[in-house]
């Protein structure tokens, strides 16, 4: 009995099992996923990549129902994403549509993903919409177009592109957060879209469109409000002038008119919610389900109440959990072999007591403090010059993604002056109560470094092992909303290497600080100790993020929003203070088992670049 014992607590043996149940998290997100995603295996993805007629690589998903031959061809939406991200991103749309019996092609737009890297909007949608036109299995004088964002700049433009071809023509447009285009080019209000369907998504809080900006950039109205505006009562009025519409316009229901013989729907409904929360809204998802079911219908249809976005969402997200579980389980087990086993901790991790006296409590809480000032004040002094570059002329050709610049150099800024925090703490508080740098794993040995960066990298390329398997098995990635683990094409690892130094100037800095300096019992159990130090980790964005939307839902208009850069920064944080928080208990785990902070700061460091460069817009 007592051998058993023994066998169980063996640390390898531990680790061993540890990483098997990794696997198999890792194993349930992927199949699970694709059930889902394939409705039980009714539905068919394919994975697409062709040569368009614009000369650039157009890549994406292609979902096909069992229903849709070329004997009973089925009507289709072409679905694109919104700017930043790609197609993994508009994933609930996809299943509940083909789910529907409707084909599918949810793609990169130009410009993200695996598309070609250039700037070009509207022209992969409609290079979309004519390959789906070209599939034996699809009506396409049934094939609609549905996006989120700026994806809907992009449906407008494909509109006026295939009316100017001549051929098959868009059977109906639905944008999730955007506008349709409301007057020609003399300034005149006209209806663009003929008796083409239209109908807007509108979320109530949304952070770019439905008000009317005046010529400083401060807006006239609510987004909430947006039903009342000019514009969008002749876009109900099917393109007349504002004050011939009669009586009150109101979200969620159907104005009609007969055009060239055809009885032609526009309406507005409103959602409430924000900007980005509608990529994975089930509200939202159900006014496009809706729509296209009335004007399109549906081969198989489901009522919209019932739908399991949401759930493969979080099946994704734990599938995340997973892919860290099994780096973290990697290196448990490496440290007990021959190569790698000068890394183990040598004697267990200790957490220091509270600080008990005054200046001990001012250093602990104060160099939170002003770390979190810091990164604020940096965050409004470096984004808008770094976000404002033209991307042809003045983006880094070693990095062509002015949304991971950004977030690199304010890191990196961030860590170097959480550097000069932690070294005035050591000569001033900590040396004099007896912290011991090389005790701790802040000073390491020589032998120790390349141990310490070649496990780190095996480590990693593990956990890109699961996601490259489950990409390539079950065509699934790891995500959850707007953070995503996902496969890339060898091109992004030269800017992955670019974009490395930034991140690991942060992500070291913040481990030797939550492992070596603030390792200790504040906040009580060892968990609360650490959601202390991930909410400081994104206490800027926190707060930035509150001050935001804080005001949006008290006055209708967001406290920043005159500019294009002060209305992205909703958008963008949101992923941010997720990972930031979840952060310093990756960080940790792997400090226990090692004592030291930059294995675990190069591992979230990596894992952070390779999300960020393979997951944004990229133009050259």
């Amino acid at each position: 009995m007592d051998e058993k014992r023994n066998v169980s607590r063996d640390p390898k043996t531990k680790a061993k099992m540890a990483l098997v149940i990794a696997l198999c998290v890792c194993l349930f997100s992927m199949v699970a996923q694709n059930i889902l995603a394939t409705s039980g295996g009714t539905v068919k993805i394919h994975r697409i990549s062709l040569q368009t007629a614009s000369g650039l690589t157009l890549s994406g998903d292609l979902y096909v129902p069992k229903t849709a031959t070329a004997e009973d061809p089925a009507p289709a939406v072409v679905l694109t994403h919104g700017s930043w991200k790609s197609r993994e991103v508009m994933s609930t749309y996809t299943m509940e549509l083909s789910r529907r019996g409707y084909v599918v092609f949810a793609f990169d737009q130009y410009g993200h993903g695996e598309s070609g890297n250039v700037h070009a909007t509207g022209y992969d949608t409609y290079d979309a919409f004519t390959f789906v036109c070209s599939l034996p299995y699809v009506d396409e004088t049934q094939v609609a177009a549905s996006g989120h964002s700026s994806a809907g700049r992009a449906l407008n433009k494909a509109f006026t592109l295939a009316q100017e071809a001549g051929g098959p023509q868009f059977a109906a447009l639905v944008p999730v957060d955007f506008e349709p285009d409301y007057k020609d080019a003399d300034g005149n209000y006209y209806n663009k879209y003929g008796n083409t369907d239209y109908c807007v998504i509108a979320s109530k809080y949304d952070d770019w469109f439905f008000s009317v900006k005046g010529s400083d950039g401060t807006w006239q109205n609510a987004p909430k409000d947006y039903i009342y505006t000019e514009n969008a009562k002749s876009f109900l009025a099917f393109g007349q002038e504002p004050s011939t519409f009669e009586g009150t316009p109101e979200y969620n229901r159907w104005y009609t008119k007969e055009i060239d013989g055809k009885t032609t729907y526009h309406g507005i409904f409103q959602s409430n919610e924000i900007h980005s929360w509608s990529v994975v809204s089930s509200q939202s998802c159900g006014y496009v389900i809706d729509f296209l079911q009335m004007v399109m219908p549906a081969p198989n249809p489901i009522d919209s109440s019932s739908q399991h976005g949401l759930l493969k969402e979080c099946i994704s997200f734990v599938g995340m959990g997973g892919v860290m579980a099994v780096i973290i389980a990697v290196i448990s087990l490496l440290i007990h072999t021959g190569t790698f086993a000068v890394l183990k901790a040598e004697t267990p991790v200790v957490r220091q007591e509270s600080p008990k006296d005054i200046t001990g409590k001012l250093w602990f809480w104060g160099g939170l403090i002003i770390t979190a000032v810091f990164s604020y004040v940096t965050f409004f002094i470096i984004g808008p010059p770094i976000y404002n570059l033209d991307p042809v002329t003045q983006q880094p050709a070693v990095l062509p993604q002015v949304q991971t610049l950004l977030f690199g150099v304010w890191g990196a800024l961030g860590g170097l002056f959480s550097c000069l925090v932690m070294y005035l703490y050591y000569r001033y508080y900590g040396k004099k109560n007896g912290m011991d740098l090389r005790e701790n794993g802040v000073v390491l040995s020589k032998e120790k470094w390349m141990a310490t960066i070649g496990l780190a990298l095996l480590a990693v390329a593990c956990g890109e092992l699961v996601i490259w398997a489950a990409d390539y098995f079950f065509q699934m990635n790891f995500e959850f909303w707007v953070v995503a683990f996902k496969a890339f094409r060898a091109e992004k690892v030269f800017w992955m290497i670019a974009a490395a130094p930034l991140f690991l100037l942060y992500y070291i800095p913040n481990s030797i600080s939550v492992n070596c300096f603030r390792n200790n019992k504040v906040g009580g159990p060892e968990w609360v100790n650490l959601l202390i130090l991930g909410v400081f980790n994104a206490l800027s964005a926190i707060v930035i993020e509150a001050i935001q939307y804080g005001t949006f839902v008290g006055t209708g208009i967001p406290f920043w929003s005159k500019t294009s850069f002060e209305r992205q920064l909703g958008c963008w944080l949101y992923g941010i203070i997720l990972i930031l928080i979840v952060a310093p208990y990756i960080s940790r785990a792997i400090y226990k088992k090692t004592k030291n902070p930059y294995l675990a700061g190069i591992v979230n460091g990596l894992m952070v670049t390779i999300m960020s460069v393979s997951f944004t817009a990229q133009y050259y």
